[in-house]
């Protein structure tokens, strides 16, 4: 990874952490973010498809190690994420030296990463509405199997690393940078044209088919006689 790595998850969200708890969040996680990461920039886009379902189970798993690691932290480390990311690239792009069109590929970048902030925001909205019990149960049962159950998630999930990539590339060579920087402006457009004018509301509705999928989780024997018990006979 490069010198930009501090811009990105899970740094970003340790610096939120107690210093004992950021050790651990970084010993465990950083390694693996590192080799997805280092995996997708080597293959870039010429994965055949089975690979790139691999690649993306594997960062799927990763995301969501870390939000079970965060609990209900998870929201405002995200925005931490977007919000630092957002700051880096502003300062980036006001150096005097930079060339034009790596002022231009960060001009780009800020689009990108304005909409992850949004869908961000959505999510973090949605899930502090839960009871902090049904979140962590929410969590607890969640799959990477669950975060790539349609071409729309899985759009999303390929989305995302190439955003972060053209975020660990901001100081990389140019056309380096201009190859997932174009990705990641591409694919927030797709993910924009999928989620519509309201990410809030896609999100609500994909959190209400997870909990709906789960809501038998933790039922006993006694819980699924009691539901396929014959209504009691009216007097």
């Amino acid at each position: 990874m490069t010198a930009a790595r501090k811009w990105l998850p899970p740094d970003a969200m340790a610096e939120l952490l107690p210093e004992h708890e950021a050790a651990l969040f970084l010993d465990e996680f950083l390694p693996r973010w590192s080799r997805v990461f280092g995996d997708a920039r080597k293959v870039r886009d010429t994965l055949p498809a089975v690979d790139e379902d691999k690649l993306l189970a594997e960062f799927a798993k990763l995301l969501l190690d870390m939000l079970q690691g965060l609990g209900t932290r998870w929201a405002v480390t995200t925005r931490h994420v977007a919000s630092r990311g957002l700051r880096e690239l502003f300062e980036t792009e006001a150096t005097p030296a930079l060339e034009p069109d790596r002022r231009f590929l960060l001009r780009q970048l800020e689009y990108a990463l304005n909409f992850y902030a949004d869908l961000q925001e959505a999510a973090a909205l949605e899930l502090e509405r839960l009871p902090a019990d049904a979140l962590t149960q929410l969590l607890s049962v969640l799959s990477p199997t669950d975060m790539m159950a349609s071409p729309s998630d899985t759009l999303a999930l390929r989305w995302q690393v190439d955003l972060f990539l053209a975020l660990d590339s901001v100081n990389s060579d140019l056309e380096e940078l201009r190859f997932w920087s174009d990705r990641a402006v591409l694919g927030a457009r797709k993910v924009r044209a999928v989620t519509g004018s309201s990410p809030a509301l896609a999100m609500r509705a994909d959190l209400i088919r997870q909990r709906a999928k789960n809501v038998w989780h933790d039922w006993d024997d006694d819980d699924v006689a009691r539901e396929v018990a014959p209504w009691p006979e009216s007097q």
